[in-house]
């Protein structure tokens, strides 16, 4: 887009997240971190041409968005979110399916037993996990979801920390907004437009817009869109993270559309 500057996931805020997390830094060091970084983005800026600076954060950012929305409180804020199952299948993929691989060895009788009953001791010592997810778990804890998912379920408490994460901002920043991954996919033209209508860009900037969303950033590796299938989720394991969400969240599923998101609203 034309009079647009995007910049995608600078490392510097994740640093920052990072920090606060372990509790390095207050939030009063955070916020200046995050000014200070924010203008040496914008320094670099010809205002004359650009009229929006867009920065697509890494996911674990969003812990500190508070900080960031009171350090930056004209921002405009939007949250990207997608299908668990598919999220799932997608950390997965990152780490070189790792567990996909091996998946079928545990559905073995005598490993399966074996695992249930050993899986207990060890993600027990995981002792972060309470504190790191416990205060969105309806009806039992992070520790119950690992051992019915097994590592899959350290996946889907990733997602919902995000989700959860978004919905307490939501009620901090109001007018924050959210799309579904899905959407931008089938519907590109009206979840831009109401990307657009948030943000203040033209209309005319659309098909423009439209036609980015067709390149793959990651063609030509194994991170690419439409890679050759390799080892995928099947319909046992999706029906179980369905069932862990529906049983252990307050969520209906997987695929669920969270209040404020664009389609929703239009």
């Amino acid at each position: 887009i034309s009079d647009v500057i995007s910049i995608s996931e600078p490392d510097v805020y994740y640093q920052i997240s990072l920090l606060r997390r372990k509790k390095t830094i207050d939030e009063f060091e955070a916020r200046k971190l995050i000014n200070s970084s924010t203008h040496f983005f914008f320094k670099g800026i010809d205002w004359d041409i650009t009229k929006l600076l867009v920065i697509k954060f890494r996911s674990p950012v969003i812990k500190i968005h508070r900080d960031i929305s009171n350090t930056l409180p004209n921002s405009k804020n939007l949250f990207v979110y997608r299908n668990a199952e598919d999220v799932i299948q997608s950390f997965d993929r990152i780490l070189g399916y790792p567990y996909t691989k091996k998946r079928w060895l545990l559905r073995l009788p005598l490993l399966s037993r074996l695992y249930k009953a050993k899986s207990p001791l060890y993600y027990s010592k995981w002792t972060d996990l309470d504190d790191q997810y416990n205060n969105f778990i309806k009806n039992g804890s992070p520790h119950d979801i690992v051992n019915y998912l097994g590592p899959c379920g350290i996946f889907l408490l990733e997602w919902l920390s995000k989700v959860n994460s978004y919905l307490e901002l939501k009620e901090y920043k109001s007018d924050m907004l959210a799309l579904r991954y899905e959407d931008l996919v089938t519907n590109p033209r009206e979840i831009i437009r109401g990307i657009f209508d948030y943000c203040g860009i033209s209309y005319s900037e659309i098909e423009n817009a439209c036609n980015a969303l067709k390149k793959d950033a990651q063609a030509g590796t194994n991170l690419a869109r439409n890679p050759t299938p390799r080892y995928k989720l099947d319909k046992k394991d999706r029906m179980e993270i369905d069932i862990a969400i529906k049983r252990y969240t307050e969520f209906s599923g997987s695929d669920v559309v969270l209040p404020g998101t664009i389609n929703k609203l239009s």
